[in-house]
């Protein structure tokens, strides 16, 4: 509004300013719609598919949010900003018929000194937003309260059987605690939001990739063996990192179940750690499997990057669940599950934590680079032997391995103290 009267384009402005609160409004009203359909069409789906919709539900989820980022990635690296603004304002005119572009061609036939079309744009689009905002009543009127039609998960008499999790040594306490918590992360809706950074790094390194390959030709060695390490590491550290430091707060209220349960501080902190451990390194799996296929690293690459993973998942699922536990907030839902000053101290701690892990095959990387930038700051640089690699794998383990011990006892500690302490009621 400020520009405009320089510029002398008052009356614009303000019809720039309307069209957008239209726009804003027309968003919220359909999605509240598209909000009420969806539990409604989610009940039906549970009640046809069972049991089986937890996972159905998962599986879109995933699928739907990797395509959408895919999509996004793969239309902003191609064309800047400006060069989209342009096609999208172009190309209203040729879908002017769909209802979402009338305030957008409100403004264009206006700056035509189109008034008849403006006119009838603005009106259109008043009648949209109310039709909109009655269906949207309607919806809510029938569908507003609906609940979710209850699961059957089993039939028939209850048969224990060993599961997985007791194959792997787990006692029955510690496998019922891992259940419990894998079934809360995949059944609740809410927090599949910890999936999403992940899944947008992944589409975005991928895309990236694809496109530089197409531009640019073949991308040098170096740039295989640091694309193909962050397409392992990021998603899989990022599952380490916020699925342990909420793990414990994930308890909320139902925590009084555990103060009146023989459970042990062990028991309360080992099934959260390996839960993390075996989530992140299913991530890392996909993601290796994935990213060897495009990126067809050396084997010796994909050895070092394998066990420098699973060394730092090891070490971050260790210290995340530490400060899940110490910081734990089980009178706030997700995903305020844990305190501000744990939430930063874990962010710290977290990034310090891997980069003593990562430290001595550092030299290795920059070796590797020194290799292939022939005309290169890091050219300079002395090759190492070969053998190095197999020095800073080992001290890489043993650092992670001396950081997991210390953290498992801080966590059994901070498990301890909350298991043992009267606290006020939850």
């Amino acid at each position: 509004m400020t520009v405009s009267i320089f510029l002398g384009l008052v009356l614009f402005a303000v019809l720039t300013v309307l069209a957008l609160l239209a726009s804003l409004i027309l968003a919220s009203v359909t999605t509240e719609v598209l909000k009420t359909l969806q539990v409604r069409l989610l009940g039906a789906v549970t009640k046809a598919a069972g049991k089986n919709a937890i996972w159905l539900r998962l599986i879109i989820t995933v699928c739907s949010t990797l395509l959408l980022y895919l999509i996004y990635f793969s239309v902003f690296n191609q064309v800047s900003p400006m060069f989209l603004f342009e096609a999208v304002a172009g190309g209203q005119r040729t879908l002017w018929f769909i209802p979402y572009v009338w305030p957008g061609m409100m403004l264009s036939t206006f700056m035509s000194n189109l008034w008849i079309e403006s006119v009838g744009f603005s009106l259109a689009t008043a009648a949209l937003i109310m039709g909109v905002f009655f269906v949207a009543i309607y919806t809510n009127t029938r569908f507003g309260l609906y609940e979710l039609p209850a699961l059957r998960l089993s039939h028939g008499t209850y048969t224990p059987k060993t599961s997985l999790f007791g194959k792997l040594g787990f006692s029955s306490t510690e496998t019922a605690l891992m259940k419990k918590d894998f079934k809360t992360i995949t059944r609740r809706p809410e927090i599949s939001a910890i999936l999403i950074l992940p899944i947008m790094m992944f589409a975005s390194i991928s895309i990236s990739t694809l496109i530089g390959v197409q531009t640019n030709g073949p991308t040098p060695m170096a740039g295989y063996f640091i694309l193909f390490a962050i397409i392992v590491l990021g998603p899989s550290l990022l599952i380490a990192s916020r699925v342990g430091s909420i793990l414990p707060g994930l308890e909320g209220r139902s925590m009084w179940y555990l103060f009146a349960s023989p459970i042990s501080a062990k028991m309360f902190s080992k099934p959260k750690i390996f839960l993390t451990i075996i989530l992140s390194l299913a991530t890392a799996l996909v993601c290796g499997v994935i990213g060897g296929v495009m990126f067809r690293p050396t084997p010796l690459t994909i050895v070092v990057i394998l066990l420098e993973t699973v060394f730092l998942i090891v070490a971050g699922s260790v210290v995340s669940v530490a400060i899940g536990i110490k910081g734990a907030d089980f009178q706030r839902d997700f995903p305020h599950c844990l305190k501000r000053r744990e939430s930063w101290v874990h962010a710290l701690l977290f990034f310090a934590v891997c980069f003593a892990v990562v430290a001595p095959i550092i030299p290795y990387g920059l070796s590797i680079f020194a290799m292939y930038a022939p005309v290169s700051i890091l050219s300079g640089l002395v090759l190492l032997p070969e053998y190095y690699v197999y020095l800073g794998l080992f001290a890489s383990g043993i650092i992670a391995t001396g950081i997991s011990h210390v953290f498992c006892r801080v966590a059994e500690d901070s498990a301890e103290q909350i298991l043992t302490t009267t606290i006020g009621p939850i």
